[in-house]
């Protein structure tokens, strides 16, 4: 009672003394804010030598390694921009009929494409990079228009400079729609016999494309707009059919056509077989997928499991759980090194998750994170490993909260000292794919939860030392 009399008494002085230096010229008074002189805070103090070890030099050598990934993407992004320009303009004066013009910039375009593929080599992020498959696709496109205006047929897959089955449907579908610009053109000058060769040409596309199956996918969106272009050339012929002075002949009506086997392969509207291999590669390729998939269902479940293991104690357990994704990921490396591509999505999400088990485990058994190198034998990548590593901060924040719960002040530092070192680390590297960087935030969000538990055991400790006291 004491002390609160005191306090009310300074209060009231100062309330007081604000008032009388206040005075106005109509008598009344204001009360005029308080100045205080600036005053540093204490700096953060670094925490003591922590039994807890980091793997420094291999986040060094994956920030190595990323940093001249992002340095060879970025000489590369600017070369592969100008050869999509220098497409886009060869399309432009291949509807002018400036043929001459066109085929200068596409073979430029060509030139830089093949360029930035010989310096990203066999990357298997490299060559499923968008920039690059885009600036692939736009070449095909370009060079398949190029080839309808001189011979009036689709360019085969064998004719394309560069790129598989995936980059040469999309750059022929996307030829298409280039069609649709030049029938326009054509019509309004009363030519029926290329708006005919555009619209067989499109129709027997839509034919063969009809025969795959897309799955939901960016091939999938593609095709949409093929049977768009379909359409519109139709109504397109038909509506100048109705104008005066157009006439069809036998040929446009569709009579006297050849039979295909008495067609020369490179005289075809459309090579036929070719897409009957590219449906054969696909259908196999979605096999394997699914056989990838629906064996990393049990994969994933070990893995898993295995977490909730260690949370348990359980760790004979979780050695157990372990032999099911070794032996699972052994059996599918033959088929993952064949198809570089079926790495990501299933079997990737298995690789992270068995990493932050990994992680975890050492963490509890024996205080330290390791580093990709003690995945053996499962070949985890470097985007794997740093998804892992990440995701281990939500598990040892989980392990801080169930030991704070038994006021194991100890395990609450280390938990902490290892989501704040874990973080660190990450963001010094100089590039992050989205989905990891993405995971950036919620460690920092899991860094500060840990913050707030650690500070509230404080407060306990000092309850409790007081009550003591008393």
């Amino acid at each position: 009672s004491e002390l609160q009399s005191g306090l009310m008494g300074k209060r009231g002085r100062e309330e007081s003394k604000m008032q009388d230096s206040a005075q106005t010229e109509g008598g009344g008074t204001k009360k005029r804010a308080i100045t205080y002189m600036a005053k540093a805070p204490a700096i953060p103090t670094q925490s003591a030598a922590s039994t807890l070890t980091l793997p420094v030099e291999c986040l060094e050598a994956i920030a190595k390694t990323m940093g001249e990934k992002e340095a060879r993407r970025d000489g590369s992004s600017r070369i592969l921009q100008k050869a999509q320009r220098e497409c886009g303009a060869a399309v432009h004066h291949y509807h002018r009929g400036e043929m001459p013009e066109g085929d200068a910039l596409l073979q430029n375009a060509t030139s830089d494409v093949k360029t930035v593929m010989s310096e990203l080599g066999e990357e298997e992020e490299g060559r499923q990079w968008g920039a690059l498959t885009g600036a692939m696709e736009q070449c095909i496109k370009a060079k398949a228009m190029a080839l309808f205006l001189r011979e009036g047929r689709l360019m085969q897959r064998t004719e394309a400079p560069f790129g598989s089955h995936l980059e040469y449907l999309p750059g022929v579908i996307g030829f298409t729609q280039e069609l649709q610009r030049y029938a326009l053109r054509q019509g309004g000058q009363g030519d029926m016999a290329s708006l005919i060769a555009c619209q067989r040409l499109v129709s027997a596309l839509n034919e063969e494309c009809l025969q795959f199956d897309f799955k939901n996918g960016p091939l999938r969106v593609k095709y949409d707009s093929l049977k768009y272009t379909v359409r519109t050339l139709e109504d397109t012929i038909f509506e100048l059919s109705l104008q005066d002075g157009v006439e069809m002949t036998e040929e446009e009506e569709g009579e006297g056509g050849a039979k295909e086997e008495e067609v020369p392969v490179e005289k075809r509207l459309i090579n036929r077989q070719e897409f009957q291999e590219m449906r054969e590669t696909m259908e196999k390729a979605d096999e394997e997928r699914e056989k990838v998939i629906k064996a990393c269902r049990d994969m994933q479940k070990a893995a898993k499991n295995s977490i909730f293991d260690l949370h348990r104690g359980d760790f004979a357990k979780c050695e157990a759980q372990y032999s099911v994704v070794v032996a699972g990921c052994q059996a599918l490396l033959p088929l993952i090194s064949a198809s570089p591509a079926l790495r990501s999505g299933s079997f990737g999400g298995v690789m992270e998750e068995y990493a932050e088990s990994k992680l975890f485990y050492h963490f509890l058994t024996e205080k330290r994170v390791i580093g990709k190198e003690d995945m053996a034998p499962v070949p985890v990548n470097d985007y794997e490993y740093l998804g892992g590593l990440l995701d281990l901060t939500g598990e040892v924040a989980r392990y801080a909260v169930a030991r704070a719960t038994k006021r194991d002040v100890e395990a609450v530092k280390l938990s902490l000292e290892c989501v704040d070192m874990v973080l660190g680390q990450t963001l010094r590297l100089s590039s992050l794919p989205p989905f990891v960087a993405k995971k950036t935030d919620q460690c920092r969000s899991t860094l500060k939860k840990l913050e707030t538990i650690q500070y509230e055991l404080s407060l306990s400790r000092k309850s409790k030392a007081r009550g003591g006291d008393e």
